[in-house]
């Protein structure tokens, strides 16, 4: 079973996930953190196989997330795919640029390109 966090403070989002996940439970097991401060706690205490993280967040945002699991010696596993969902358009998200591991997708998401990518980027693992 791959375990999968989404990070997204918006909780009409986290129904769009389960809703997008219906059907592969037995192969996806989600977790549901709405801060990126839920999120380092919950990524202290499990080992996910894939991140989907929302950038437009506060207090802090999804981009200190997504440099913290890239960048910070404490997560194991800085080679984590990270799934980025997002309302920005491209030039904001320049910092995303020539990350390995990394795609970008704008919401409202395609459900087959999205499940898609979780599947490729999963199974290169």
């Amino acid at each position: 079973m791959r375990r999968i966090l989404i990070v997204d403070d918006d909780t009409d989002m986290h129904v769009i996930y389960r809703d997008l996940f219906l059907g592969k439970k037995e192969v996806y097991e989600l977790a549901f953190a709405r801060s990126v401060e839920e999120a380092i706690d919950k990524l202290d205490l499990t080992d996910f196989d894939l991140v989907v993280l929302d950038i437009v967040m506060g207090p802090l945002s999804g981009q200190y997330l997504f440099l913290k699991i890239r960048e910070d010696e404490k997560f194991k596993n800085n080679a984590m795919p990270i799934i980025v969902a997002s309302v920005l358009e491209d030039k904001q998200l320049t910092f995303l640029k020539n990350r390995d591991n990394t795609r970008i997708f704008q919401k409202p998401l395609n459900k087959e390109e999205f499940l898609c990518a979780i599947e490729e980027m999963l199974s290169v693992q």
